[in-house]
């Protein structure tokens, strides 16, 4: 057998790998039982609720406490594999597969070795991780994190490696990296660690791409269009989110995407975790808000005192007993509870006024 047949065998024994590995992946998944674990009010039944309500045209539904406490990129998952009739594993591991696909596209200048690649793309594809409750097995949002923070970096990693490439070659690279952030920053409430990821590779690569310019391997021209591919990933994040909060503004008169990181809430919140207490430090990160910090807040604050009652029951409702600490953001939502039984968050153009004056 000639070198032109070795090669040939080669490549088709490569791609084949590729597609039975992908087919067997989603063939597990499909066969997964499927939980969705509707007495988790706060949490996963959120996103059920929203994805009900946006499937019969009532976007994230009647407002209450609850329905801009997450960010909605989730529900529009689900949302997706209901109008495509695709089954939701079906999708989400078809969504992992592309990513782990780009991802080794993207690293290619690093791992050469064709059969390295296919062994690396089965161990992304079939990590256990990808296999757990909360990926696989749940209706929950973890499931699309990965695939989606997957595309970012590996977008970021091409626009590196495959710097010397056009720039129509190079967008290619930025518009998967901006599908994945916007999927990425509207999935998760705390999706800003990924910025500085970012920021960093498109100051460097940019860097780079200005001594080029400084030797005169690039023009002007080619510099700028460069340039402007490293703000797609960004500027899709930006388009998304002004789609979102003008879908909130609509139906609720916020303009906003969550109430977790923005508008008055938030600020609210902000305040009162930066309350420094006697015991602040005590429990370390585990307690963000001590039962001291929030009773100099009700001193400090006449109208946050007028719904005091109200936050302290839930409080203690949160914490199980008047004598525990709630543990992380629960806090939040002891919060928001409070303010709910107070008659308050039914209207939230209202409900901001008032919360900016506590």
């Amino acid at each position: 057998m000639n070198t032109v047949s070795l090669h040939a065998v080669r490549k088709n024994t490569i791609f084949w790998s590729y597609i039975i590995l992908a087919f067997i992946r989603i063939w597990i998944a499909t066969q997964t039982p499927l939980v969705a674990h509707m007495s988790s009010l706060f949490d996963d039944q959120a996103f059920i609720n929203y994805t009900r309500n946006i499937l019969s045209g009532n976007w994230l539904g009647d407002y209450s406490h609850l329905t801009l406490r997450k960010s909605p990129g989730y529900s529009l998952f689900l949302t997706l594999s209901f109008y495509t009739g695709i089954p939701y594993q079906t999708l989400l591991t078809v969504f992992l597969v592309i990513a782990v696909l780009f991802f080794l596209h993207a690293v290619k200048p690093l791992i050469p070795n064709d059969i390295v690649r296919v062994i690396l793309f089965a161990g992304l594809l079939y990590s256990p991780n990808s296999f757990t409750y909360r990926f696989l097995q749940a209706t929950y949002r973890m499931g699309i994190i990965v695939p989606s923070a997957m595309m970012v970096f590996a977008a970021y990693i091409a626009i590196f490696l495959y710097r010397h490439q056009s720039p129509k070659q190079l967008a290619i690279y930025g518009i998967f990296g901006g599908i994945g952030n916007a999927i990425f920053w509207f999935t998760m409430e705390s999706s800003i660690w990924i910025a500085p990821f970012i920021i960093t590779c498109s100051l460097v690569i940019f860097i780079i791409w200005c001594i080029q310019k400084y030797q005169g391997t690039i023009s002007l021209s080619t510099l700028t269009k460069k340039g402007c591919i490293l703000a797609i990933a960004p500027m899709f994040t930006v388009i998304a989110g002004l789609g979102l909060s003008c879908m909130n503004y609509m139906h609720y008169g916020v303009f906003l995407v969550s109430d977790y990181t923005q508008g008055s809430f938030a600020r609210l919140a902000s305040t009162i975790v930066h309350i420094k207490a006697k015991d602040s430090d005590k429990y370390g990160s585990s307690v963000w808000v001590t039962r001291n910090a929030i009773d100099l807040a009700f001193k400090n604050s006449p109208t946050l005192r007028t719904v005091e009652p109200d936050i302290r029951k839930a409080w203690d409702g949160w914490a199980g007993s008047t004598t525990k600490e709630l543990q992380g953001d629960f806090c939040w939502w002891a919060l928001r509870t409070g303010y709910q039984d107070a008659g308050y968050f039914k209207d939230a153009e209202k409900n901001s006024a008032i919360l900016r004056e506590s």
